[in-house]
């Protein structure tokens, strides 16, 4: 797991770096489709999770859903952010 931390950090090395199937669909010659991809699977996610709050949850599940919400908002906050070019954290070309 690679962890977020503030502040400059050594870059790793080719064997240090793993990547997910999704992380390197967002590197590869596709990488704009993929992008649309996983943003629209967290929005039917989304969807899902909101139709369920709708429907009426206990305050437990009610408050994970609000998790889920929220996770749901920085991945695509996070997914936009790496299609704009020179945004601070996109994906540099390589």
């Amino acid at each position: 797991m690679n962890l977020l931390i503030p502040g400059a950090a050594p870059a790793p090395t080719p064997d240090e770096q793993t990547f997910s199937a999704l992380e390197l669909a967002l590197r590869g010659p596709d990488k704009e489709q993929a992008g649309l991809r996983a943003v629209a699977a967290i929005q039917a996610l989304e969807q899902r999770v909101r139709q369920r709050c709708a429907q009426g949850l206990p305050p437990d599940e009610f408050d994970q859903a609000r998790r889920v919400l929220d996770a749901c908002t920085a991945a695509q906050e996070t997914l936009i952010m790496l299609r704009t070019p020179n945004a601070p954290g996109s994906i540099p070309e390589v």
